[in-house]
């Protein structure tokens, strides 16, 4: 079921207006849940600018797929959170593969499989972002994506200025 779940996730285009952070951690924990992981969500991001909402949408995929892949995970939390000026996105898992250095993702283990962290990283770093992945002290990974949010970006509010202003 992940195989085909995987397979799935890889016909959907990375870019694009589709892809929305809200639709992609529901499938996060319907793509995790049903492959046996314990998922805790926790999302409060509020409104966030089209492009910056499709870029974490687009790393939380590429993080849940190498979770998948790479990693014995039991327990995954997904994390977003937003303040005025950043946002926060957080994505760890209790289980790193064992005896692997760095399991899934990060600069070494990319020269040996894939390049999807290396590739996300300048991804980020292009949009104005910082991301940082690897293992944690507990036997754990972790992928944080922090990104600064546009002034007026959260506000809610489809045009600040008022009509003929």
């Amino acid at each position: 079921m992940a195989r085909r779940t995987l397979a799935e996730l890889r016909t959907i285009p990375h870019d694009g207006p589709e892809v929305s952070l809200h639709v992609e951690s529901a499938s996060a924990r319907e793509v995790l849940t049903a492959a046996g992981v314990d998922v805790r969500l926790d999302i409060d991001a509020g409104l966030l600018d089209d492009r910056v909402d499709a870029l974490l949408a687009t790393v939380l995929r590429e993080a849940v797929t190498n979770i998948l892949r790479h990693s014995r995970a039991r327990e995954v939390t997904i994390r977003v959170a937003a303040t005025d000026a950043r946002v926060l996105l957080r994505v760890a898992n209790d289980g790193v593969s064992p005896g692997a250095s760095g399991a899934h993702g990060d600069a070494r283990t990319a020269r040996r499989g894939g390049n999807g962290i290396v590739n996300l990283t300048a991804r980020v770093a292009v949009a104005g972002g910082e991301l940082t992945a690897g293992p944690t002290g507990d036997g754990g990974y972790e992928l944080v994506v922090i990104h600064p949010v546009s002034p007026g970006a959260r506000s809610g509010d489809p045009d600040p200025a008022p009509a003929g202003a």
